[in-house]
């Protein structure tokens, strides 16, 4: 629905006037009163004036107001003041669809709360690459856990939501807790 709104005002107000300038324009050419092609050359001008003015308009009315994809998980970190993280991340970002965005902002707040709430550790390492094949998310702190203890809701939740697209999380808790999430990228996204 809002493609189509968007598509609608875009032809309602844009594709008017920017056909108005081109007609306006055609006929410049066969005008011979010079006053006549002023007054044509003036309404070009308005068209055009408003064309643009538009334009800036539904450009500035369609930036999202909220962080996306990387801008969110670095608000996410920024935000996240009980222990030292360090984040690194490598590859081209924009390749990676909103659904698989979704899954990642899951994972690193599912895996900051459980660090805040069951282990002493002083350090988290967050881990982002993207290549052409993979997104590969790895959250490492340094604190010690009970190497037994089970998964919760949320963990085996995103587990199965990693499977769902295809790719996995994995849990280790032999040095800290470790959780890597691995999702393949589709060809042409």
């Amino acid at each position: 629905m809002e493609r189509y709104r968007i598509s609608r005002e875009l032809h309602d107000h844009l594709g008017h006037d920017l056909t108005g300038a081109s007609l306006a324009l055609q006929a410049y050419e066969y005008v011979e009163d010079p006053v006549e092609a002023d007054a044509l050359l003036e309404e070009v001008k308005n068209r055009l004036q408003r064309s643009t003015k538009h334009l800036r308009d539904y450009v500035h009315d369609m930036t999202p107001i909220t962080k996306f994809g990387g801008e969110r998980l670095d608000t996410i970190l920024q935000n996240f003041q009980q222990i030292e993280t360090v984040y690194h991340k490598s590859g081209d970002m924009l390749n990676v669809p909103a659904y698989i965005w979704e899954l990642l902002e899951s994972c690193l707040k599912e895996a900051l709360t459980n660090v805040a709430r069951h282990s002493n550790a002083t350090k988290v390492d967050i881990e982002l690459q993207v290549t052409e094949a993979i997104v590969r998310l790895s959250i490492q702190d340094n604190g010690t856990i009970n190497k037994n203890s089970q998964s919760g809701s949320g963990l085996r939740s995103l587990q199965m939501r990693s499977r769902s697209l295809g790719g996995s999380l994995s849990i280790n808790r032999e040095y800290g807790f470790l959780l890597v999430c691995v999702i393949p990228l589709e060809k042409g996204e």
